[in-house]
């Protein structure tokens, strides 16, 4: 009886620290979860701003655009006013040598 209590004693020794590792592992795996799943949260976050700086850049880059073609307008409109005006010189001249021939 002395030899099995024995027996006995030593496998709730091994089994009481099959526990406690158990228990390590456990509380070692939900750290590691935990650490993973921050490090994730992180990730994503670093992905939201740079998408947002894209937006940002995107919106930029189509008032640029935008910007561009305005000045291009201006410039056709510009360029067409000069020519304008040089017809109504022409005119203006052809005027008055139309006079001065009457």
């Amino acid at each position: 009886i002395e030899q099995e209590q024995s027996q006995n004693n030593e496998q709730t020794t091994e089994i009481e620290s099959t526990k406690e590792q158990v228990v390590e592992q456990e509380q070692s795996k939900s750290q590691t979860e935990e650490n993973n799943n921050e490090e994730l949260e992180s990730i994503i976050n670093q992905i939201k701003q740079e998408v947002q700086s894209n937006q940002s850049q995107s919106d930029e880059i189509s008032i640029n655009n935008e910007n561009t073609k305005a000045v291009e307008s201006i410039e056709l409109i510009e360029q067409e006013q000069s020519q304008n005006n040089e017809q109504t010189t022409e005119i203006e001249s052809t005027k008055e040598q139309v006079v001065e021939q009457e």
